[in-house]
């Protein structure tokens, strides 16, 4: 016979030893720095939430430490017996071969540092790039107004576009205001005639970007 008497399951001698030293599973927990959901399915006997013998088997080792067990090669052979009992009861139970299966998956904390590491990288990677591209790539200047080969009826024209934010940006040696995102606009006096506008914006790096807008004011 495979079936084990509750009473005398290890999960029941592991909760009972437990019980007589006094001490709770969040106690077991802090003690030997694993999940208490882990101490509870061992006492359980529910090694479908532990996933592995060889987790199961460490996580039993440190709590018969703890719990101060006496012949622990006893125990180790009831968990042996149990846990192919649970592997062959699973195994009736498995989906018949050829459907899908989602492994499950287990957030333990060498996974999450590297998962936390992994993100930095990607970071660190992502702000390096935009500042090699700074600094070999001239800064990007989209200029609204005016257009080309505008004609006005006043010697005032309005500038109007977008630059980078770090960026310096004149219009005929005039510097312009530049706000947190980049853009700007401003009024600048013409003469009447044919007017050249020279946009002129330069990054930190020193690249420049220049755009000449022709505007003629009748």
């Amino acid at each position: 016979m495979n079936t084990i008497e509750k009473s005398n399951t290890l999960g029941s001698r592991l909760r009972a030893r437990r019980e007589e030293l006094g001490l709770s599973i969040q106690d077991i927990a802090r003690e030997i720095k694993i999940s208490s959901q882990y101490i509870s399915a061992l006492e359980e006997g529910n090694f479908g939430f532990i996933g592995a013998r060889v987790y199961a088997r460490g996580f039993l080792k440190k709590m018969l430490h703890l719990l101060v067990v006496e012949n622990g090669e006893e125990w180790f052979s009831q968990f042996e017996v149990e846990w192919d009992i649970w592997i062959k009861k699973r195994d009736r139970t498995s989906p018949i071969p050829g459907s899908k299966k989602t492994p499950r998956m287990y957030l333990t904390s060498r996974r999450f540092f590297l998962m936390l590491g992994g993100a930095v990288l990607a970071a660190f990677l992502i702000f390096a790039g935009m500042q090699i591209k700074n600094f070999v790539g001239r800064p990007a200047l989209v200029i609204n107004e005016p257009r080309d080969r505008s004609e006005l009826d006043r010697p005032i024209v309005v500038v109007k576009g977008k630059t980078e934010k770090e960026s310096r940006l004149t219009v005929n040696g005039r510097e312009i205001t530049i706000d947190g995102s980049g853009n700007f606009q401003e009024e600048i006096e013409l003469a009447n005639g044919v007017n050249s506008l020279e946009f002129l914006a330069q990054n930190r790096f020193g690249k420049e970007t220049k755009e000449v807008r022709h505007v003629v004011v009748k």
